[in-house]
């Protein structure tokens, strides 16, 4: 289908309106780009990890069908790498429809993976996320991932987190940790 999209285009690339040939040429690119990223999808799990990640850096040429295949993949790839820059783009695109995907990565084994993926599940500011993401506070080690996920726990602002962070507050001694909480405390909707 694609293929015979772009041979239809052909003809409109060398017309004399400089404004339809631009525009075919834009929707070729356009459309070889999709023709290439279906391509290499079924490919995905076997390549290495440098060319996952270049070709997750490039979703913004893909077809939204493709585009939810290759985030499904680098969601549950091996590498942290291809997880974390998974997450970016989710998080670039701003897309709820990956909320129940990434919140198994706020258990993921690297702490940078967990960092983003708390990011990614604060964007939306649902408060049944507010427990899932309150019993992680006892369990986060990692000081930056701990940090972010306070600040996820105060963007959604539910006022079922007061008690797990007062407590935190409490056992708490990291003055970055501590400020974080204190804010997040006053973004509670009590």
């Amino acid at each position: 289908m694609i293929t015979e999209l772009i041979q239809k285009l052909k003809p409109f690339l060398v017309t004399e309106n400089k404004n339809i040939a631009e525009k075919a040429g834009k929707a070729q690119y356009k459309l070889q780009a999709k023709a290439f990223f279906e391509s290499k999808l079924k490919d995905f799990p076997s390549l290495p990890e440098e060319k996952k990640t270049k070709l997750i850096n490039e979703l913004k040429a893909v077809s939204p069908k493709v585009y939810i295949e290759y985030i499904n993949l680098g969601l549950s790839d091996s590498s942290p790498y291809v997880r974390a820059l998974t997450l970016k783009q989710v998080i670039e695109f701003r897309d709820p429809r990956f909320i129940e995907k990434v919140l198994p990565l706020i258990n993921d084994p690297e702490s940078f993976v967990r960092k983003i993926a708390y990011e990614f599940l604060s964007m939306f500011n649902i408060e049944k996320l507010a427990p899932i993401l309150n019993k992680k506070l006892d369990q986060e080690k990692d000081p930056e991932a701990l940090q972010t996920l306070i600040e996820s726990i105060g963007n959604i602002g539910s006022p079922e987190s007061l008690v797990p962070l007062t407590i935190l507050l409490k056992k708490e001694t990291n003055p970055k940790i501590i400020a974080k909480i204190v804010e997040a405390l006053g973004n509670l909707k009590i």
